[in-house]
This record gives C-alpha cells, structure tokens and sequence, in this order.
C-alpha cells in the first residue's frame, strides 16, 4: 500500500511539474543600440535569477518563452561592449502581441587595461584561464536544454534544413580516450526534430549520414581540449614563441564585469597552410574563457581526401565558429555554439570546382539545470552519435511544442532559406513527415 501510494505521488508530481513547464508568457522584442539605433545580434535575452534564456536574431529580435513560474523575476538583456538592462517582469503586458523595443548602453572601452592587468602579457592572461578550466566551468551533473539547427547549402542555394529540441548531460568531468577521441562523452536526449523533405536524401548523397550534432559539440574547447583546433592544439601553440602574434585590444564590459579581449594571429602567413585567428574575451575578475571566435582561411588552399569521392578533392574555403559561456550560480556553462564552414570539391586530374558546400549549424542553450544529486536518464532515448540526427525521433511534428519552445527567431536572412525550401511543399507539411526507418 505504501508503494503505491508513494508511486501514484510520484506520478502526480511530475504530471503537475510537466503541465507547469507547459504554461509559459510571451516576450517578443527588439534589442537596438540605444546611440545608433542600429539593431544589435546575438544580444543575450535572460532572468535575473533563473537559467532561462534566448538570443536575438541577426536583426535583433527575440521570441522569450517565459515559465509562468519565473514572471516575478526580472528581465536582463546583455551583450558584450554594453550595460545590462534589468526590467522586472511584472511592469510587462503579457496579453499584447506588439514587440518591444529594448536600447542598450554602449560601454567605453577601458584604455588603462595596463594597471589592471598589471605586469601580466596577453600569453600569460591565456594560460592563466587554460589553468583555472577545471575550477570555472561545471563539469556535472547538470542537464543544458537547448535549440540546434542545421542548414546545408550546395552551389548558392539552400538544400536542408533541420532544428531539434535537445538534452545534454553531464555527468563529471572525464579523462580524454585516446582510442575514442572523435567521441561525445556528455550525454544527448533528443525531445523533438522537425525537418525538411529532402534532409534525407540530401545528406544520404553528401556526407554518408554524419551527425552533425555530435561534430559540433566537440567544438566546445573546455570539454574537448583533445578535439583538432581545440585547446590542447591551442597550448601546443603557446609553447612555440614563432606560431602566433597576440595582441591585448581595449579591455571590454560584459555583465557590468571588465573583460579582457585578446587575438591571436599566424606571425608568418605560411604557404599552403590554413591560417586560423583566435579572438579571446576573457573574464578579469575569474580568468575565465566567456567567449572565443575562431576563424580563417586557407592562404594556398590545401587538397583534403574526399571520403565519398575518388575523383574530387576538397579545399577549405573558411570557418567562422564561436563559443561563448555564461556564469550562472557560481559556475559557467555553454550558452551558445556555433560551426559555420565552406568547402568546394575540385577535380583532382583538371583542378576545376565541381562544387561547393557550405554547412551552419549552431546551439543555443535556453535552461541550465545544474542536478545534485544526478537525476538518472534514459538511455532508450539517448542519441547514437554513429546516427543520422533525424533517425531518432519518430513522432509526428508537434506545433504547440514548438509554439512555445526558445528558438532563434527566423529573420530576414532567413527567407531565402525558405524561399529555397519551400519551391516543393510548405515547411510546416515538410516538418510533419516522420522519417523512415533504415
């Protein structure tokens, strides 16, 4: 009598837990430059006291699903190079339809970043944050909610697209595997994916099936130090004084907390190699890595094996990725990652550009949940990474879900991802054809 007791308990708490995260408020808006008025991307849209959260879009604009729960709390816009903007919450007409308009202060860059940093070099800055990884970033149990969108583009035009609702676990912190060392050691659930129709067939033909979900979070550098271009590549370069230039920029704000802002260039441009920069804004106060931009190109571009092709090689065009991390109870944790690459296949006999690819992906984390104690998962839902990301949900496309889930709102850019999508049948009749089984 006592289990079932217990276990009816059980059950209703979380039928009540689940129809409370259903009920949400919603906060459309625009964030601008309050002295240009120019519109300002990638703004970080959050509360003051929870861990839930979206980004502004290219134009600005912000869709914030808030959990009915969390509307005494207050509203915090950020974004680096300008104060924070705090408003609570209840002073907001949750009824209106019409999107606000949020300014935001431009922040001096500070120019005595010498006193501050005292006899400290911008090479010291870096290693100083490499050695405090394990004390800043939060290696588990926690469980990061997050939004990831792929899309694919072949010869200029758009041919693929797929979002997914995702749960990434983290357990503790663990040793690299060498003979895993291409390998996701976090843990990934998947809550739901919408796509487009020819998503398939598309990636059937070009990459075998890889999933990319995987490929990007071995981009996170903190939890992948091991990953190529990642930060164990990145100390091997410290210890030779010829690899790179660094240069300590005008210190920054960032959470009304000074950052300081370092790059780090090729000092040769060598022939035939593939120039990667580093752009490093790291936190004085914790000496913690907030957000790092990787990027470059190949000077004299490179002939890679094509793995799917004997007659094509491939050449790197650029990449264009950024990492950023937020501070949240004490600790950080991944906010946002993005991978952004181009590549062209030429033939290897007459040198001509058979074609070119270009890939975005990008995740965006809208709830932190750190778990003390570790709350068990299920593993006949967690993702296979040697599977295509859209085998593993089978459910018909769920609109309300989607309604009221934190994405990246779609901007004008965005129309001509539809535009090109859409020349067969609507996106919402492509999203609810359920994938077929291999």
């Amino acid at each position: 009598m006592v289990k079932l007791v217990s276990l009816t308990l059980v059950l209703w708490i979380g039928l009540t837990a689940s129809t409370i995260a259903q009920v949400t408020r919603h906060l459309s808006g625009k964030v601008l430059n309050s002295v240009s008025q120019k519109a300002l991307p990638f703004a970080s849209i959050g509360l003051k006291n929870h861990a839930s959260g979206t980004v502004s879009n290219l134009s600005g604009e912000f869709d914030f699903h808030i959990p009915d729960a969390y509307t005494r709390d207050t509203l915090v816009i950020s974004m680096l190079g300008y104060r924070n903007l705090y408003l609570p919450l209840d002073r907001f007409d949750f009824e209106s339809s019409s999107a606000k308009v949020f300014q935001l202060l431009p922040r001096e860059e500070i120019l005595d970043e010498v006193t501050i940093r005292g006899n400290l070099s911008p090479k010291d800055i870096i290693v100083s944050a490499l050695s405090n990884i394990k004390k800043n970033y939060r290696a588990g149990p926690y469980r990061l909610e997050g939004f990831y969108r792929e899309v694919s583009m072949e010869n200029g035009k758009y041919t693929a697209l797929l979002e997914a609702a995702v749960n990434i676990f983290g357990n503790k912190r663990q040793k690299e595997d060498k003979k895993k060392k291409d390998v996701v050691r976090e843990k990934v659930s998947i809550k739901a994916i919408r796509k487009s129709f020819n998503y398939q067939k598309y990636h059937d033909k070009s990459d075998k099936g890889v999933n990319f979900l995987s490929l990007l979070l071995l981009e996170n550098m903190v939890n992948y130090p091991e990953n190529k271009g990642g930060f164990g590549a990145f100390e091997a370069l410290l210890t030779l004084p010829e690899a790179l230039r660094y240069e300590l920029e005008p210190m920054q704000y960032y959470n009304d907390k000074k950052v300081f802002v370092i790059r780090a260039s090729p000092k040769k441009l060598a022939i035939n190699r593939e120039q990667h920069h580093f752009r490093l804004f790291i936190d004085v106060q914790d000496m913690a890595f907030l957000r790092i931009d990787l990027y470059g190109k190949a000077e004299e571009r490179i002939l890679h094996e094509d793995p799917f092709s004997q007659r094509a090689a491939l050449q790197l065009l650029y990449v264009n990725n950024t990492l950023n991390f937020k501070k949240y109870k004490e600790q950080y944790y991944l906010s946002y990652l993005k991978a952004n690459w181009g590549f062209q296949a030429v033939d290897r006999r007459t040198k001509r550009i058979l074609d070119v690819f270009e890939y975005k992906k990008e995740l965006l984390i809208n709830n932190v949940v750190p778990q003390r104690p570790f709350v068990p998962y299920s593993r006949k839902r967690l993702m296979n990474q040697q599977k295509k990301l859209d085998l593993h949900v089978r459910k018909r496309y769920d609109d309300d879900f989607w309604e009221n889930y934190n994405v990246i709102k779609t901007h004008p850019v965005d129309v001509k991802i539809i535009e090109d999508l859409e020349k067969e049948y609507p996106l919402d009749s492509q999203f609810d054809i359920v994938p077929k089984r291999h």
